[in-house]
């Protein structure tokens, strides 16, 4: 789904300069402590607050090639942002792809593997803070993580905490599944937001248009269920990728088609989902938002991030006469979503080079938002923010 063989970048933007119009600045840059070359810095990023979750998912450790790693960034009142731990397997092997994908609420860290050897990591921030450790449980699951409150998502298993907290080897509370099922890559991405779960299937063989599911929490508590509604395209084809990303805040779901007319100027897209008053049900989108600025190729929708009011796109081949990549802010109307291909804000890295795929992996929450982005082949990989 990314490429091997890059270190990455992440830059986190202020969203209250976004808000007023004005460029955001950029305030430090961050590295990882022992970052190198092809440790794939940033192919996935989460934010809380004040707490930035970096996965680099081709680290090796020791004699371990590609088993990964995940970092922790912290910014201390009103400090600066630094590394305070990176997160490792305890049982870790080559290939694992450890950080693929990662996921932060509250004290919790999740992280989830690329490789065959799968499973979900749960961190739980010691009472003196964060610091390099391994994890506190292992969960089974995909590649894909989420997590919202102590619920966690891990591709098409739910995982609820338990009162005594999170131990390795526990069942899933809940399996999630298609009402019929199809060899359709369910499963290929995955968010929550409350009680709600999004699961992105992205079709496959080129036989079947992807599919974004939504699962909403009985009143009774998460149990094995099938879709409450399934979100389509209204003009989808099977080279979409639609559900490659998906996304939701409260009541809206965003989900990216990175390769939305493919081979056409400005491909991708992304899609937006404003929850009926009368609760989620089979639907195609609110809004698609599409990119004018993008180059052929360029995979907007690669990676997505909405909050209330506002949605965050990754374009990683886009943009600039080398692809070096970009992410673009979409404020939604006083009236409501609407398709366009207006953006309110370009976010930039300050060193843009040919080959950054500088987009993605976004997040977006308290204040900031990060973008994972590749260096060239020379370079360590880096954080910015602003």
């Amino acid at each position: 789904m990314r490429s091997a063989g890059l270190a990455l970048t992440i830059v986190l933007f202020s969203i209250s300069a976004l808000c007023f119009g004005s460029s955001p600045k950029q305030l430090a840059e961050l590295t990882a402590s022992d970052g190198a070359v092809g440790d794939d810095f940033g192919i996935s990023v989460a934010v809380t607050g004040n707490t930035a979750v970096v996965g680099a998912a081709f680290a090796t450790i020791g004699s371990l090639q590609n088993v990964g790693a995940a970092y922790v960034f912290a910014k201390p009142g009103s400090g600066t942002w630094t590394q305070v731990a990176k997160l490792t397997p305890s049982n870790g092997v080559s290939y694992q792809y450890f950080g693929y994908s990662v996921a932060i609420s509250g004290n919790t860290i999740v992280v989830g593997c690329g490789g065959i050897f799968g499973g979900a990591y749960v961190f739980v921030k010691p009472a003196d803070g964060w610091r390099d450790m391994n994890e506190t449980a292992i969960l089974g699951g995909g590649s894909q993580v989420a997590m919202s409150g102590n619920t966690i998502a891990t591709g098409v298993w739910v995982y609820v905490k338990p009162k005594t907290g999170w131990v390795s080897d526990m069942l899933p509370t809940a399996t999630l599944s298609e009402k019929q099922p199809q060899d359709d890559g369910f499963g290929a991405s995955v968010a929550i937001s409350g009680n709600t779960v999004v699961v992105g299937a992205i079709g496959q063989n080129y036989k079947l248009n992807g599919s974004a599911y939504v699962f909403v929490k009985p009143a009774s508590g998460w149990t094995n269920i099938t879709q409450t509604a399934r979100l389509t395209q209204s003009d989808g084809t099977s080279l979409d990728n639609f559900g490659f990303s998906v996304s939701v805040s409260g009541a809206t779901i965003a989900v990216g088609a990175r390769d939305k007319n493919s081979g056409l100027p400005y491909t991708g897209a992304a899609y937006v989902y404003v929850q009926p008053s009368g609760g989620w049900t089979d639907a195609t989108e609110t809004a698609e938002l599409t990119n004018a600025a993008g180059n052929r190729d360029s995979q907007f929708g690669f990676s997505v991030a909405a909050t209330t009011g506002r949605i965050v796109v990754g374009s990683p081949y886009g943009y600039g006469p080398n692809n070096e990549g970009a992410a673009y802010v979409y404020n939604q109307p006083k009236s409501g979503w609407v398709t366009t291909s207006q953006y309110s804000a370009q976010l930039l890295p300050s060193d843009a080079q040919a080959g950054n795929s500088f987009g993605i992996s976004v997040a977006e929450n308290g204040g900031f938002i990060l973008v994972g982005a590749s260096e060239l082949p020379v370079a360590p990989g880096a954080a910015y923010i602003f």
